[in-house]
């Protein structure tokens, strides 16, 4: 799903749990309303930062932080970009559907501090170092590590994530559970 958009020069912009329906093993994406051109944060296809701040990667909710919460975006962000974000928030859904759906990432845009910041990426952290414990030899939870890596530029791309997942022989845990179905035809 996020390759194929990706692939088309499209970014999801809001990709969150509660946005990833499931049904009969077809994935679907609901809440498309931010789904734009793929570009620079910044650049002239995306002004203003989309989504829910708490699956912002550590990139943007420090580049938010510097400017005190602002969510108007101008030329000190054009060396965000939005792939490496988009899988950020992907990995995020994916530790939650593994094991902490409880995970709270509330994040108010209007009162970062480095605390909060620190707290969000410690939680994070800290969940999915609990799966990698109680699971050391799943590998969807090594793509979540990787896909969850602070660093954008050696965080795994939608296209490397889709060749990892082919190599995956592994099926998924019967546990996982979407938050909502989509409705019968």
């Amino acid at each position: 799903m996020i390759f194929a958009l990706n692939n088309k020069d499209v970014d999801i912009r809001d990709l969150k749990l509660d946005n990833i329906l499931i049904h009969e093993n077809k994935c679907y994406l609901s809440d498309i309303g931010t789904i734009g051109p793929i570009g620079k944060i910044g650049s002239d296809s995306l002004k203003r930062i989309e989504g829910n701040v708490s699956s912002l990667p550590p990139e943007i909710i420090l580049w938010l932080l510097e400017r005190d919460g602002d969510l108007y975006l101008d030329s000190s962000s054009q060396n965000i970009q939005n792939k490496p974000a988009d899988m950020w928030a992907f990995g995020l859904s994916m530790l939650m559907m593994f094991g902490d759906k409880e995970l709270d990432l509330g994040i108010n845009a209007k009162k970062l501090t480095r605390d909060v910041i620190k707290s969000h990426l410690d939680k994070i952290k800290m969940s999915l170092a609990s799966l990698l414990k109680q699971y050391p030899n799943n590998p969807y939870l090594h793509l979540i590590e990787r896909m969850l890596d602070e660093n954008p530029k050696t965080r795994i791309s939608a296209v490397e994530l889709a060749a990892e997942f082919d190599k995956i022989s592994a099926p998924l845990p019967l546990s996982l559970v979407p938050p909502a179905l989509p409705p019968r035809n």
